[in-house]
């Protein structure tokens, strides 16, 4: 275990450096050297796949109700409804966490692939939805970090058989699992990126877009000019009640902003727009303030933050402890979504923000911790409100 150990924990200590550093020219420089540490040196290849990850399988998920997690953790006094008791599931697409360079897709069944979303992700962002629902969340193979720095045909491929992955674990769930219940669609980054693609190919086409509560989407820049093509059917969420809808933002501090200059990111457009990639710095996003849950350009104040939290995690060193979530910090930020769709925040009390934070004021890592239970609230309150209404149809 020490070798894959140490090369995990290298490539996060780069990782982590890098994004820190504070004159911009350096970090730049320093960016793209580590950008080129983390490329395949071999171009994607389909029989150099890791084998795929088998759904009816307990082992290809991160978290089932039968198989929790830490996805029951809560700060403070914020405490999980029983699983029992939930009357919605929620399928959950995690970030990208492979850091790695033997492959343009990790291997899900290996044990540095799953430590940072078994101990951060699931904590952190897995767990805000533990109030309403069952949750689900598939391991995949996922595709490298390096895909959304350096845009390539193999690059591509990888997502190409990332989402595949996705496509199957969420199929297979509503054929197995779901059993006609309303559920909520989440991810984030990477995870974004498919949940994305999901609603377009899968979910938009079929009968069950009607089971639906709401598309929690953040980190990855949403297009604006999906809503009125692929993704005509579902609206942006305009009030913290609105269900059938989806919600998305892009965290940066206020004196920061999107770095457009190198942003290799792309977004996949299907069927309907002749299938292509588009790099999403040329599209402007799509913002829901977490804080006032609205579209609209106005600052929602402090007073309305209902608690931060980040994880604690003395596993990292020892890994005979679990990760916990730190006490809440509440009324700490304020937010707004801005004119170019991206949602700007006041400068966080705790300097725990700093650790992970990437160029441009970038609070990519924290879009779920700063909110999050502004987001856990949110998520039980359409859930009641889906249910409330689906009593009034019938």
């Amino acid at each position: 275990m020490r070798k894959p150990l140490g090369k995990l924990l290298i490539g996060v200590a780069i990782f982590v450096v890098v994004v820190v550093a504070a004159n911009f020219l350096a970090t730049w420089l320093a960016w793209r050297a580590y950008v080129n540490t983390v490329r395949p040196a071999e171009e994607f290849d389909a029989a150099h796949l890791p084998a795929a990850p088998d759904y009816s399988r307990e082992s290809a998920w991160v978290v089932t109700p039968e198989s929790p997690g830490l996805s029951g953790v809560s700060p403070g006094s914020a405490q999980p409804a029983p699983s029992a008791a939930a009357r919605a599931d929620v399928f959950f697409i995690h970030p990208t966490t492979y850091f790695g360079n033997e492959n343009w897709n990790a291997d899900p069944g290996k044990w540095t692939a799953n430590m940072l979303v078994e101990n951060f992700v699931v904590p952190s962002q897995v767990s805000v939805f533990s109030g309403c629902c069952r949750i689900y969340a598939p391991r995949y193979r996922q595709a490298t970090f390096h895909v959304f720095m350096d845009a390539s045909p193999s690059g591509r491929l990888a997502l190409e058989a990332a989402f595949d992955d996705v496509r199957r674990a969420f199929e297979h769930y509503m054929t197995t699992h779901n059993k006609g219940r309303p559920f909520i669609l989440a991810g984030h980054s990477q995870g974004t990126l498919h949940a994305i693609r999901l609603l377009e190919e899968v979910i938009g086409p079929a009968d069950f877009r009607k089971r639906m509560i709401a598309a929690y989407v953040p980190g990855f820049s949403l297009p604006r000019d999906k809503l009125g093509s692929t993704l005509r059917w579902l609206p942006v969420c305009g009030t913290a009640a609105d269900t059938r809808c989806l919600i998305a933002w892009d965290t940066y501090g206020e004196a920061g902003g999107p770095i457009h200059l190198g942003d290799q990111s792309e977004h996949y457009y299907g069927a309907a727009n002749g299938r292509r990639w588009e790099r999403r710095s040329r599209k402007i996003a799509t913002c829901v303030n977490p804080l006032s849950w609205s579209a609209g350009h106005g600052r929602a104040g402090r007073e309305l933050h209902k608690g931060a939290t980040y994880v604690e995690a003395p596993g990292i060193l020892n890994f005979s402890l679990r990760s916990k979530l730190a006490p809440l910090m509440t009324k700490d930020v304020s937010a707004r979504c801005a004119d170019d769709g991206y949602l700007y925040i006041s400068k966080p009390t705790s300097p725990i923000y700093e650790f992970g934070k990437m160029p441009g004021e970038n609070y990519h890592v924290h879009d779920y911790s700063l909110f999050y239970m502004n987001i856990r609230d949110n998520a039980v309150e359409r859930v009641n409100a889906y249910l409330s209404l689906d009593r009034d149809r019938k």
